[in-house]
Order: structure tokens, then C-alpha cells, then sequence
């Protein structure tokens, strides 16, 4: 469920430089020189006294409801500022097209005391996102399946405002952030029986389209010592997914309360939210992976890469 954002205004740090205004040159006798060095001094000591230029487009308030939501163009800064406690901005743009979409908050990265968060929503379609890799500044980078109009929040995650409460932030149309070499079928795979089958050296472009939503592949294993690695690639590369792993062996297949062998909520590193699942064995069958969000949540933005890797020694 998308929830409601708090937004404001502020000057933006990456702007447009706007060209200083320089005096225009009369026609003066051809018999005198003309002498620009006083120009030149002018405009640069004007330039010492510019402010920086404004951000090419600023929040305008009132736009804390999605009826007040404030268009925004894609590919355009636009920046605000947090100016009082449950301070709510909502900004509309629309995608063109089918692709991927990048939201780009910029707050401490500048230097600003702002900790943003950022929220997007199309119809029931929504996505959510705290942070980006050490960063506190939010990044989202999501497909879209189509053409659409697509509203945005960004708040002050802890309801702080005034001075220094600034950010920036761009709407952005970019290449997908992965390369992968199958994609999840749109049949149903919610449960094992149902699943898709992977094998070693697949990357599957999957969605969690639903809240709940348990997506199932299955991996056929021979005779031999086999190690295998599953991992998630997502919440790193911009997905809003908090992905987990669960590996189950051939006889979940026949009885649906068989117990994973192992599960996965994080990577390598324990402050990663993709994770990573190691696990040998020498049991030949079918066995099953399923990939679910940790909270439950799930939409047509939350997508993830399963990468699937087994290596097989035979005696």
C-alpha cells in the first residue's frame, strides 16, 4: 500500500548555469581601440556576487494531496525543501513507454540534514524506498509495463524540517539495470508443482506482482556432489524488493509439509537485502526454489534477478 508522503522545497545543488549578462558593445570610431578589459573585470566580479542559480524547476505548494500534485516533466531536476514538520509533496510525470524507470533523491549526498524517502504509485502499483546501497538518499529504478502517468512522494522519514532540509530529485527514463537471459513466465507458479524449471547458469528476470506473492522454479539435480549457489540481485540495483530464498528438497514435491533444507534473507554481507544461498548436497531430483519478500509486500515494481549457479563433481 502506498503510503502518503511528506514533501517540500528547496534550492537544488546540480542546476543549469544560467550565462551572465554582459554589457552590450556600442559601435565606437574606428580610430579609438576598444577597450575590454573593464568588461571582463565586471563579469567577473558580478559572477563572484551570483548566488548559485535557482534548480530548473522548484516544488510549488500547495500540492500535498494527489489531487494538488505538482507535474513534473521527466529528465528535469527539480528540487524543495522541508519547511515544516509533516511537510506532504506530491509530484505527478508521465512514462512514456514500456522500459525502466530510475527516481533519484538527493538530500545528504549535498550535504543537506534531510533523510528522505521516496514513494511511487500508479493505480494499486506502488513501491517504496528508504535508502540506496550506503547511501540515505533513496534511489528506485523499476520497470514499467506501459505508457502511464505515475505519482511520487518524497518526506523526511523522521518528520524533520527547516533549515538545511533540502533535496533534489529526477524522473528518468534508463536501460535495464541488469542483463538476465530468461524471464519469469506469466503462467501461474505459485506453488512447487507449478514451478519453472531453471538450470545452472540461468539469470531469470522475475516480479513479485502481489502482495504474498511466492514465486517457484525447480532445478533438476543428477547423480554426483553438487554445490550450489542461488543468489538475488535487486534491492541493490534499485528494486524495492526485500527479497528471501528458500531451498527445498525432491520430497517437498510429493508432500507439501516438507521443511526447507535452508532459507536466505541476506547476502554476503549481513547489511545486504539480496540474498545469498549456498548449499551442497549429493540428493538427485527435482528440487525447488522459492523466492518471497520479507514483509509480505509485493507489485509490479518489484522485480529481482535469480541467478542460479551448481557445480557437479562426479566420482
Amino acid at each position: 500500500m502506498f503510503l502518503s508522503l511528506l514533501f517540500a522545497c528547496s534550492a537544488c545543488v546540480s542546476c543549469i548555469e544560467v550565462p551572465l549578462d554582459q554589457e552590450s558593445q556600442e559601435d565606437q570610431p574606428s580610430d579609438e581601440p576598444i577597450d575590454t578589459s573593464e568588461s571582463e573585470d565586471t563579469a567577473e566580479d558580478t559572477a563572484d556576487d551570483f548566488d548559485p542559480p535557482p534548480c530548473p524547476v522548484m516544488e510549488i505548494e500547495p500540492n500535498g494531496t494527489y489531487e494538488e500534485a505538482q507535474y513534473i516533466p521527466m529528465e528535469t531536476w527539480f528540487c524543495g525543501e522541508f519547511s515544516e514538520q509533516a511537510d506532504l509533496e506530491v509530484f505527478d510525470f508521465d512514462f512514456p513507454e514500456e522500459g525502466w524507470l530510475k527516481v533519484w533523491i538527493r538530500a545528504q549526498d549535498l550535504g543537506s540534514t534531510a533523510d528522505t524517502l521516496v514513494s511511487i504509485k500508479s493505480g494499486s502499483q506502488t513501491a517504496l524506498a528508504t535508502f540506496f546501497g550506503e547511501s540515505t538518499d533513496p534511489v528506485l529504478v523499476v520497470p514499467v509495463k506501459e505508457g502511464m502517468t505515475i505519482s511520487a512522494g518524497i518526506q523526511e522519514q523522521y518528520n524533520g524540517f527547516g533549515d538545511n532540509h533540502f533535496w533534489e530529485a529526477l524522473f528518468s527514463q534508463v536501460k535495464p539495470p541488469l542483463e538476465y537471459s530468461g524471464i519469469e513466465s506469466d503462467e501461474f507458479n505459485d506453488g512447487m508443482a507449478a514451478g519453472q524449471y531453471v538450470e545452472s547458469g540461468d539469470r531469470v528476470l522475475g516480479i513479485i506482482d502481489s502482495n504474498y506473492d511466492r514465486d517457484w522454479y525447480l532445478l533438476e539435480l543428477g547423480e554426483g556432489e553438487h554445490d550450489l549457489t542461488i543468489k538475488i540481485d535487486a534491492n541493490q540495483f534499485g528494486s524495492p524488493i526485500d527479497a528471501m530464498i528458500y531451498l527445498y528438497p525432491p520430497e517437498a514435491l510429493e508432500d507439501p509439509d516438507t521443511n526447507y533444507v535452508k532459507y536466505r534473507n541476506h547476502g554476503l554481507n549481513a547489511n545486504s537485502t539480496d540474498p545469498y544461498l549456498t548449499y551442497s548436497t549429493d540428493q538427485a531430483g527435482v528440487w525447488g526454489v522459492q523466492i518471497k519478500t520479507y514483509n509480505g509486500s509485493g507489485s509490479d515494481f518489484y522485480w529481482y534477478v535469480l541467478d542460479i549457479n551448481v557445480e557437479t563433481e562426479i566420482e
